[in-house]
């Protein structure tokens, strides 16, 4: 998903509620342009996924369950208060799964490696893949948080069937004109100026209406 209609979709509750923090959010781009890209040398995907294919069913054949060994144990112990501690505003409840999710991202390493225990460098790359996800969350939730009107017009947005609203809507129904004109077109702004919206022509008799729509349609 798009980090706009991530924002726009994820309100407040969401967040709050538990449901954000179920998921792990990890930030992705292309690394470089290339237009017209090369197909795969044959063999490679299949030389590519044997070995994960083979951990797959290694792990499906083994029984028991899993546990640390004694250096993990350790590991664990040293990590445990930096992956439950607290955070402040909107990150706190998008990280209060820390510790489940860190283990369930180690043991599936450890499934891959086909070893019979999670092991110190498991955990480490799992706490590593975590600390990457919560930037990611500090970058998509933290840095662009928008005022009570911004979000009442994305919320509108996100869920409009035809994906576009027009400013008469918008302040008519959307906001039940209880929000100014100015104050209206200021979060319109602000809504633009972070890429969150587009502004659109619609073409009718007279003047052409404008209207708005999420950046990701």
């Amino acid at each position: 998903i798009t980090p706009a209609e991530l924002r726009a979709k994820m309100g407040g509750t969401d967040v709050s509620n538990g449901l954000a923090n179920r998921f792990v959010w990890a930030w992705s781009q292309r690394s470089r342009s290339v237009p017209e890209p090369h197909p795969l040398p044959a063999g490679v995907v299949r030389e590519l996924a044997q070995p994960w294919a083979d951990a797959v069913i290694w792990a499906n054949r083994r029984s028991g369950a899993m546990k640390m060994d004694a250096d993990a144990s350790e590991f664990w112990a040293d990590q445990y208060a930096f992956l439950s501690a607290d955070r402040p505003g909107t990150l706190g409840p998008l990280a209060a799964r820390g510790p489940a999710q860190v283990l369930r991202i180690a043991l599936i390493y450890a499934l891959l490696d086909r070893s019979q225990y999670v092991r110190a460098h498991h955990l480490a790359a799992g706490v590593a893949v975590w600390k990457y996800c919560l930037e990611t969350c500090q970058h998509i939730f933290g840095e662009s948080q928008v005022d009570p009107v911004a979000q009442r017009i994305l919320d509108a947005l996100a869920d409009a069937e035809t994906g576009q609203l027009d400013r008469l809507f918008i302040r008519n129904s959307v906001l039940s004109k209880h929000v100014s004109a100015p104050d209206m077109d200021r979060a319109l702004a602000d809504l633009k100026s972070q890429g969150l919206i587009a502004e659109v022509q619609i073409k009718g008799r007279g003047r052409p209406r404008r209207a708005y729509s999420l950046a990701s349609h």
